[in-house]
């Protein structure tokens, strides 16, 4: 008798059968986890965008959008490029935050974007009275490296000294360490808007 022969004979033996049903039931089982971890991969692939080499100003701002909802703060808008002012806007509780993104390796153009949000400031509070209006420029700074060569040192003295009396200053990095963080449990989601109120560099 073949092993072929012997497996179709012991077949419907109640012990091989239960065996069967369980490794089919496995196989379900790793074909759902599978695709579920494919949903999840899809998901998270903001954080790719976020870092992106080479990323593009409109797939920096997709992705800090969908990384703030994320995070749970859903009232977050994206202005149309066309319109010459920030490029998102939040709203979180009683304060709006005006968002300027960049992907640059370049510390003057980073200069001059830290500026034109905080000319928009002004503007924004006189339409929005009932809200503390916040200034923050987020750089994916020394974009044309991979994430783990990148300049450490992301923004000039001068910058970061101006934007201790205006604005807040941060990368893109800086907001992919605290997604990790608030996965970890090391940080929340509101002690990193907590933190986007603080005038200056945040870094984490």
């Amino acid at each position: 008798m073949t092993d072929r022969e012997l497996k179709k004979y012991t077949l419907d033996f109640d012990d091989v059968k239960s065996v069967i049903n369980k490794r089919k039931a496995l196989k379900r089982q790793e074909t759902r986890l599978r695709r579920r971890l494919k949903r999840l991969e899809s998901k998270y692939s903001f954080l790719k965008d976020l870092v992106g080499i080479n990323a593009s100003n409109t797939i920096i701002t997709n992705a800090i959008k969908a990384y703030f909802m994320e995070l749970g703060f859903n009232k977050i808008e994206i202005i149309p490029e066309k319109s010459g002012i920030e490029d998102l806007r939040l709203w979180v509780d009683n304060k709006l935050f005006i968002i300027e993104a960049t992907g640059t390796g370049n510390k003057d153009n980073n200069e001059t974007k830290a500026l034109q949000i905080i000319k928009h400031i002004p503007s924004r509070q006189r339409e929005n009275p009932a809200f503390k209006v916040l200034g923050v420029f987020i750089s994916n700074h020394d974009n044309k490296k991979p994430l783990n060569e990148r300049n450490t040192k992301s923004f000039d003295k001068r910058l970061i000294e101006f934007a201790e009396s205006y604005c807040t200053i941060t990368t893109t990095i800086d907001l992919f360490n605290a997604f990790i963080n608030i996965k970890k449990g090391l940080l929340t989601p509101n002690e990193l808007i907590d933190k986007l109120t603080v005038f200056g560099e945040l870094k984490i």
